[in-house]
């Protein structure tokens, strides 16, 4: 890895654990509570059967299932691309970030919004759907957007994945079944986890 790709994804793994674990502190803190309560009550105001079923379809993409389907289709190209190490990789970040939200959600223990649109157990924080969605993306986007040479195609794809990571996160506070800052530490946790992987396999074939 050249070393000022390094030293992007340092800083990219300082700055998101930093925020991480100051929004962690704050949820747990229940600082957030009232502002995360008042951004849900305002969006409970557009509910509509029809909505609830284009969105229901919308977090389904980001669920744990098709989170592990979507990587195992990534693991495959890359194998077929002779990149068996960064395949290996891809697998083993959705399935460290299963692990570490399970965690977190333990130690946080935040109970979910009571006014759930589609009845949810466990924890509150941080969202899994978000974390998983917004890992994936980062995969597509560091192991193959960024290799792309059509500087239209880099940019077009970029904004399809982050419209994708947004639309799952809107739609986990739709349904009710979790706090704005439950989103936000979903994403900031994915970027956490997998600037840690690129600079732990960043001196790999391929990386």
């Amino acid at each position: 890895m050249r070393r000022q790709v390094r030293q992007r994804w340092e800083w990219c793994l300082i700055v998101s654990a930093v925020c991480f674990l100051v929004l962690m502190g704050l949820v747990a803190a229940g600082v957030t509570h009232g502002l995360d309560q008042d951004i849900l009550n305002a969006i409970r105001a557009f509910k509509t059967t029809q909505h609830t079923r284009v969105i229901t379809g919308i977090t389904n993409t980001g669920g744990p299932t098709a989170t592990l389907i979507e990587t195992l289709v990534i693991a495959v190209i890359l194998v077929l691309r002779r990149q068996p190490w960064q395949g290996g990789i891809a697998v083993a970040t959705i399935l460290m970030g299963d692990g570490f939200y399970s965690v977190i959600k333990s130690i946080v223990k935040r109970p979910r919004p009571l006014h759930q649109i589609l009845p949810t157990g466990g924890y509150s924080f941080p969202s899994g759907h978000t974390l998983g969605t917004t890992l994936v993306a980062l995969v597509i986007w560091t192991l193959f957007v960024t290799q792309w040479h059509r500087k239209w195609l880099r940019w077009t794809a970029t904004v399809v994945l982050i419209l994708w990571v947004l639309l799952v996160g809107f739609s986990r506070l739709y349904l009710q079944v979790h706090f704005p800052t439950d989103v936000l530490g979903g994403v900031l946790g994915a970027i956490l986890l997998w600037s840690g992987i690129r600079l732990l396999g960043g001196n790999q074939p391929n990386s």
